[in-house]
């Protein structure tokens, strides 16, 4: 009987949200840091350190996502064929 392939929520997990927020939160620091320091002049040293930083994060964070929802499925499918695979038959003595 062929089981019913029930839809499962993604899961998220805390390290890869804790990293976009910081590097979304290093993007917008940058940003005032620089409007702050110099304004009217932007310093833009401090502003591409900061932006960089945190788009890097944010790179990090999204391919992080991507591999693990792909290690999620190439899981499913390695289980799923090793219960349809049939069971090895011993040999004779």
């Amino acid at each position: 009987m062929p089981r019913r392939q029930s839809r499962q929520s993604p899961r998220t997990y805390p390290l890869v949200e804790f990293m976009f927020a910081a590097g979304a939160l290093l993007v917008l620091l940058g940003f005032f840091y620089a409007l702050r320091r110099s304004w009217p002049a932007l310093d833009p040293l401090s502003l591409v350190m900061l932006v960089g930083i945190g788009l890097l994060l944010i790179v990090v964070c999204e391919r992080l996502r991507l591999i693990l929802r792909e290690l999620q499925k190439l899981t499913t499918v390695i289980r799923r064929a090793a219960d349809e695979a049939p069971a090895p038959e011993e040999a004779p003595q």
